[in-house]
């Protein structure tokens, strides 16, 4: 006959030694249970698990100790509080020279017989009381908290993030599926910094990943950004032109603007070329070299200039005094008048620009050059964010982005939530 008790409920149960290995179903709680096979004597045995080694000898003896020494306060994974797993008293010389099998204890997991003194089962290797084994008692002090795991997904995330960044301002490029990087990164640090696994975790690194690709996309649309705004990119912008003119630029580049009519047809590559070409010019002139090139370029820049004019002959009344009472009655805005009488005014502009002297139109391409770098870095703050923002958000949009994003997503999750491909 095999007795053991019931993994669940505890009920002794008893069974013929036939039935060894066969399953069955607990009369009183319907736990589902193996009939143990029936054991011999143990012999000496030594168990040994992650931290703790526990020997058992054979045999009755009346001086004999408790079969555990230095066992204390493993941690139960299971639980969030310590397991204190203390030794019993050691048994009466009458209760040990009974033996192992002598007395009526056994494992209520196995059913094997155990010493009274015992805590833990050798034949299962758990513990008597609460069932969990040597081994998980002592990964769960390995296991940490899942605020480890997020705040290993965040510094992932970040990192990985970082590097894109890099990588996209040294290329020139926001490599898409470099985002995947990031995901990777925000998964991997879960598991950094803590064994645990589960779907929270992977939402955690999924959440991690999207600001670690956040944080990617805002370095390069700052880098570029500020590399196309502000007063310096005012005067590569009238370099560009200068050099146009001039044909200052290398002969290769040279023919290319040639071939397409002028430096804003070139494709992408050339014009950063013409663009950074320009730029490096600029950057070796003087303060006052880079004023002349504005005012120079804006001499140049006929449409500008008559704007200008019309608004100085608006300002000062000199347009004849019938054409001067339908601009009146017009607001001002002379794009309101009819056709014709756009063409009469527009040709009195003309007429007055080339009146002006050499030195007036200088003063004035001077005071429109000035105006337009103050108003430039005056908004040149609000304009520069609003533009880095606008990148940020525009370079989700499309087919791809969106699929390394989600792609990013899914190896956060799977790898911070423990999914592995069967």
């Amino acid at each position: 006959m095999i007795k053991f008790r019931c993994s669940a409920c505890g009920k002794k149960i008893g069974m013929e030694a036939r039935h060894a290995g066969r399953r069955g179903k607990c009369p009183q709680c319907g736990e589902l249970f193996t009939v143990p096979k029936p054991k011999p004597k143990p012999e000496p045995t030594v168990i040994e698990s992650d931290e703790i080694e526990v020997m058992e000898e054979p045999g009755p003896s009346a001086s004999a100790g408790p079969s555990l020494e230095g066992l204390h306060e493993l941690e139960d994974a299971a639980s969030t509080g310590p397991v204190s797993l203390r030794e019993e008293p050691a048994p009466s010389p009458a209760a040990s020279a009974s033996g192992p099998g002598g007395g009526d204890k056994r494992c209520p997991h196995c059913g094997a017989a155990v010493n009274p003194s015992a805590v833990l089962c050798i034949s299962c290797g758990k513990h008597l009381k609460s069932g969990v084994g040597a081994k998980t008692i002592m990964r769960g002090r390995k296991a940490g908290k899942a605020g480890a795991g997020v705040l290993g997904a965040l510094g992932g995330a970040v990192a990985g993030g970082v590097i894109w960044g890099l990588i996209g301002i040294f290329t020139g490029y926001e490599l898409g599926y470099v985002a995947i990087l990031v995901g990777v990164f925000a998964g991997v640090g879960v598991t950094l910094f803590t064994e645990r696994r589960g779907p929270l975790l992977g939402l955690a690194a999924a959440g991690m990943a999207v600001l670690g690709i956040f944080i990617g996309k805002f370095m390069i649309a700052y880098h570029f950004t500020g590399e196309y705004l502000g007063e310096d990119a005012v005067v590569t912008y009238a370099m560009m032109d200068s050099l146009e003119r001039d044909r200052g630029y290398p002969g290769p580049l040279m023919r290319k603007i040639d071939a397409v009519g002028s430096v804003d047809d070139l494709g992408e590559a050339d014009w950063d070329a013409a663009y950074n070409y320009a730029a490096n010019q600029a950057e070796a002139l003087t303060e006052e070299q880079q004023r002349d090139v504005l005012i120079v370029n804006a001499m140049h820049d006929t449409e500008w200039m008559h704007e200008a004019v019309l608004e100085q002959m608006v300002s000062d009344r000199t347009f004849p005094q019938d054409l001067m009472q339908k601009i009146d009655q017009a607001g001002g805005q002379l794009y309101l008048l009819p056709d014709p009488e756009i063409d009469r005014a527009m040709s009195l502009v003309e007429e007055r620009w080339d009146a002006m002297s050499q030195p007036d139109r200088r003063a004035m391409a001077e005071a429109l050059s000035s105006q337009s770098v103050a108003a430039v870095n005056a908004a040149g703050g609000v304009i520069f964010w609003i533009v880095v923002f606008a990148a940020v958000g525009g370079s989700f949009v499309g087919f791809l982005p969106l699929l390394f994003l989600v792609l990013a997503l899914v190896a956060a999750f799977k790898i911070g939530a423990g999914i592995t491909s069967e």
